[in-house]
């Protein structure tokens, strides 16, 4: 039986199963997500759409997902996250294939709205619970296999399936279907496997503090902002590089889609390694050394032309920076630099406000920025966020003290 973070009669058979199963829970969420970018190009096409229309459908999910994002934080620390994971699995499972049968561009906006409530409330719990379970010396290194699922299957492995998928389906629509069923299966295991945190001391305490008790705490508000960075580039690289690397790079399909290949390779190793790596150095020197390092990779990335192999090593080190520091920031930094019980609330306002500011604002602008200044307007925007979110990490951000939690644990 778990009994604390510390190690004392540690249940490590549960600690690999959660975070397994909270990991390919996460893999279908961006999935889900990511499915649409390179099928784009081809819904345009049938549905008449253009890059202002990408921008509003991919703001209608962030922002749906923002909101639900803070709200579901505060539900999983007062009721417990696995009141919020399982529900939040088969929604966005069913809502998913329902985005297959929309005809244009308010019906696609509305499906992936409601799909972003079921997601945001996925990725908060899915964080807290991943605490829950982790022993203390590898908090972050979960937290980082449990994230980095997520860009291997929605990132890496998506546009890979997507061109396969569009050569072997009978349309665009049955691509969104087919993904249905595995998150059924996953909302069962969780459900079986999944234990429920005992309500008491940890859970419900969130209940005792307001919004602005928790924005008080040193990290959080610098968090928030260095969130809004990270999301802003890599919502902008993910939503129009299938764009960049067909219309302005000129590369045909096959190549574009194995470029794309390099966001989901280099995300999945930068959300275990980065936030593994701040498990020995640190929160703040690991954040501040990804987000240099990224700034470097874009320049190389803007300066390479249309050579699909440099491009994809060049992707690949930009989505390793960015990914190891979202992973690091609503992971360890948001549970360290709050009280014990209000991880998830934390989390969950740190991501919410970066979905709304990065993830709606940011594409709806750009795609503007895209329609009239040319679709390389892009990088040169990612490669904004990434400066400004150095110069946050480099000056507000501070180490947290970690502290062991008495987190008790019921099957």
């Amino acid at each position: 039986m778990r009994t604390n973070n510390s190690g004392e009669n540690w249940d490590l058979k549960y600690e690999i199963k959660a975070v397994l199963l909270l990991a390919l829970g996460f893999a279908l969420v961006t999935l889900d997500r990511n499915l649409i970018y390179p099928l784009f190009p081809t819904i345009a096409k049938d549905l008449g759409l253009n890059y202002r229309d990408l921008g509003m459908i991919s703001a209608s999910l962030s922002l749906c997902w923002g909101i639900s994002a803070m709200s579901s934080g505060r539900l999983a620390d007062k009721f417990g996250t696995k009141r919020v994971l399982v529900p939040a699995v088969v929604l966005f499972s069913l809502l998913v294939g329902f985005g297959g049968f929309a005809s244009g561009m308010v019906s696609l906006a509305v499906m992936r709205g409601l799909l972003g409530v079921a997601e945001g409330a996925y990725q908060t719990a899915g964080v807290a619970a991943t605490v829950e379970a982790s022993k203390l010396g590898r908090l972050g290194r979960n937290v980082g296999l449990q994230q980095m699922s997520g860009p291997l299957v929605g990132l890496a492995f998506c546009p890979v399936f997507v061109v396969w998928a569009l050569k072997v389906l009978p349309s665009w629509h049955w691509v969104f279907v087919v993904v249905v069923p595995p998150g059924l299966i996953v909302a069962a295991l969780l459900a079986k496997v999944l234990r429920s945190a005992e309500l008491g001391q940890t859970v419900g305490q969130a209940t005792k503090y307001t919004w602005r008790d928790v924005m008080r705490h040193g990290n959080v508000l610098p968090a928030m902002m260095l969130q809004c960075c990270s999301m802003s580039g890599l919502v902008v690289l993910s939503a129009f590089l299938p764009h960049y690397l067909t219309d302005y790079l000129k590369l045909d399909r096959d190549s574009m889609g194995t470029v794309l290949a390099g966001l989901g390779v280099g995300a999945s190793i930068g959300l275990v390694a980065l936030p593994a790596l701040s498990d020995r150095l640190g929160r703040r020197p690991v954040i501040v050394g990804a987000l240099l390092g990224e700034c470097i990779a874009i320049w190389v990335f803007i300066n390479i032309g249309a050579a699909p192999l440099p491009l994809f090593v060049a992707l690949t080190a930009i989505a390793l920076f960015v990914a190891g520091v979202i992973g690091t920031t609503i992971g360890p930094l948001a549970s360290e630099s709050v009280p014990h019980g209000l991880g998830a609330t934390a989390t969950g306002a740190i991501v919410g406000v970066a979905e709304l500011i990065g993830g709606v604002i940011t594409p709806v602008v750009t795609g503007g920025l895209a329609v009239n200044a040319g679709i390389s307007v892009i990088v040169k925007i990612a490669l904004g966020t990434a400066l400004l979110g150095l110069i946050v990490a480099a000056l507000w951000i501070r180490e947290p003290r970690r502290e062991l939690p008495a987190q008790g644990m019921a099957a």
